[in-house]
């Protein structure tokens, strides 16, 4: 472990700062890029930004011990590189030129200056970036200045603005580009470059979602599981899992279909009984129905609302329809009165709160 210095240390908001004179610590969100962690003597490091870092508890201030996690850096150089061919690989042979990139814990995503990319585009993409991996091209780091820059052909110009120095990063004859983050040394290291996903975003851009590296060997890993516990759930192969899936989806649709239609028969004739024997509240003759099912939902296509009120609902979740009192009128009553969340009009009401089948039949009764 080598030594820092902490000029102060701080608690705010509940979170332990230390600044750091000179700090080694990578920032996270820089370029795009993920921080550092690592430790400041036997205190974990949680995040990382210009000048002081987030600790896990107080660090007083003065010269400490540090170590930066080397597999997190491995993982970021992985992560940041693939970026760099991905991004190469568009504008290369398409001309498609990246506009954003962000690195996250889970995926990276790159953002490209196109509306629609098809999944044809994105294999050829996919299937040249892992060339450039598995042909081990050298990574190399060229610093320089902007004048210096000039003299090679990147990726994307640099402001005249930029002073001093300036951190070039060539990928063989595939690619270069000014960046200060982390890299391989060649591209074999990256191992794998997989697209996950892609979506259109507003501005007329396409994000891609993508892994590198151990990330990529973990998502095969990860979703191969989830392919063979779903095998064995469906008890059929993993290259028919697709058609099961479609096949049974379609059952459910039907099946849907036929309880709507049951469900509407079954509602008329429980209405017709309903009104048989109605609840009598004050001068209202009340139709109850203490469930929220398909059954419901037809259930006042078939009540005549100018001669009953009828009352849906259960664990606080209810509805009233008529015609015979201001819905909308009544439902302010109860809000007042009950604290009630909902809404409606003259003729019918949805609401939802700390309120009972009796609560609401007394409030009829009193009308």
């Amino acid at each position: 472990m080598e030594n820092i210095i902490i000029t102060h240390s701080e608690e705010k908001n509940g979170l332990f700062l230390s600044y750091i004179e000179n700090s080694p610590f990578y920032p996270d969100g820089k370029g795009g890029q993920l921080g550092d962690r690592g430790m400041i003597d036997n205190t974990s490091v949680l995040a990382c930004y210009e000048n002081y870092v987030q600790t896990e508890r107080f660090v007083e201030p003065g010269e400490h011990k540090y170590s930066i996690s080397s597999q997190r850096k491995e993982d970021i150089a992985q992560q940041h590189t693939a970026q760099h061919i991905i991004s190469a690989a568009f504008e290369n042979v398409h001309n498609i030129q990246t506009v954003g990139f962000r690195m996250d814990e889970k995926y990276s995503t790159i953002d490209l200056d196109v509306p629609v990319i098809t999944q044809e585009l994105t294999d050829e993409m996919e299937e040249l970036s892992n060339k450039i991996v598995s042909d081990a091209v050298q990574v190399q780091e060229i610093i320089t200045d902007i004048e210096g820059s000039k003299n090679f052909s990147l990726r994307k110009p640099l402001s005249e603005k930029i002073k001093g120095s300036v951190r070039l990063i060539r990928i063989g004859d595939f690619d270069i580009c000014a960046c200060a983050g982390y890299h391989v040394f060649d591209t074999s290291k990256i191992g794998l470059i997989k697209i996950i996903d892609k979506e259109k975003i507003k501005g007329n851009l396409t994000r891609i979602y993508y892994v590198a590296g151990k990330r990529a060997f973990r998502d095969y890993r990860d979703k191969n599981l989830i392919l063979k516990s779903l095998s064995s759930i469906l008890t059929t192969s993993h290259d028919t899992i697709e058609k099961r899936v479609s096949d049974m989806i379609k059952e459910l649709k039907d099946e849907k279909t036929l309880v709507k239609r049951i469900s509407e028969e079954y509602a008329a004739l429980y209405a017709a009984a309903m009104t048989e024997k109605p609840l009598k509240c004050g001068k209202y003759s009340v139709l109850l129905y203490s469930k929220n099912d398909v059954v419901s939902g037809f259930l006042g296509k078939y009540i005549d609302g100018g001669k009953y009120t009828l009352v849906i609902g259960e664990n606080e979740d209810y509805s009233i329809s008529t015609s015979l009192f201001d819905c909308k009128e009544f439902f302010s009553a109860l809000q007042k009165k009950y604290g009630l969340r909902g809404g409606g009009n003259s003729s019918k009401v949805n609401f939802k709160g700390t309120i009972t089948v009796e609560d609401i039949l007394k409030e009829i009764s009193i009308i």
